[in-house]
């Protein structure tokens, strides 16, 4: 299980909801972010100073909008790193020349397990 993005932790640093900062926990941390997702809002209100209602929801707007666009962000990066993975894997797969794999085949329809072996990591003679 992957970890859990670190907006959670500064979501609860900057809403004084220090229980939040258990969503940085491996494995716990699911858990408190449906918990968080569920009782948040309620939870920042009790432990924030805020100015009027409208001052509360328009910081957590801004919160709400900070994490949609890290997590964006974050999916974003992610795709392309998995696409260069893939892309590189793919390159290498490429580079396995005709005659190792006829080596290979040839070794394998002798069930020769010696020709196999020097197949797959041949000796240098000192000849």
């Amino acid at each position: 299980m992957g970890r859990l993005p670190a907006e959670l932790g500064i979501w609860a640093i900057g809403n004084r909801t220090w229980i939040g900062l258990l969503a940085l926990i491996p494995y716990v941390g699911i858990g408190v972010a449906i918990w968080l997702g569920i009782k948040g809002r309620e939870m920042a209100w009790k432990n924030g100073k805020w100015q009027s209602v409208e001052h509360f929801n328009l910081v957590q707007r801004k919160w709400s909008q900070w994490g949609i666009g890290l997590s964006l962000v974050i999916g974003v990066i992610s795709l392309l790193l998995s696409f260069a993975l893939l892309v590189s894997w793919s390159k290498d797969m490429k580079r396995v020349d005709a005659s190792t794999v006829d080596t290979l085949l040839a070794a394998a329809e002798t069930s020769s397990q010696e020709a196999a072996q020097a197949a797959i990591c041949p000796v240098e003679s000192d000849e």
